[in-house]
């Protein structure tokens, strides 16, 4: 992990409050990950404005979905 990772994850973590963006769980700086909203692979960046923290299993969930489709599979209990 890069400094650069390391840093925003600090940053963006403490403006979340240590929980994930999708499943409200507590998270800590070695169970969180970092999530484009807008995905890389569909123009999102890695401005902290376009990161979220998120729980390992939903980043991985949510892949290269845009954050409304993958909170609507989510509503509807397709994703657990």
């Amino acid at each position: 992990m890069s400094f650069r990772s390391r840093e925003l994850r600090k940053v963006v973590g403490r403006r979340d409050g240590w929980r994930c963006h999708y499943c409200k769980a507590g998270l800590s700086f070695k169970t969180a990950t970092l999530d484009h909203v807008v995905p890389r692979a569909l123009g999102g960046t890695w401005h902290s404005a376009n990161l979220r923290i998120a729980w390992l299993k939903c980043n991985r969930a949510k892949a290269n979905q845009p954050p409304h489709v993958f909170h609507a599979l989510l509503m509807q209990g397709l994703i657990a």
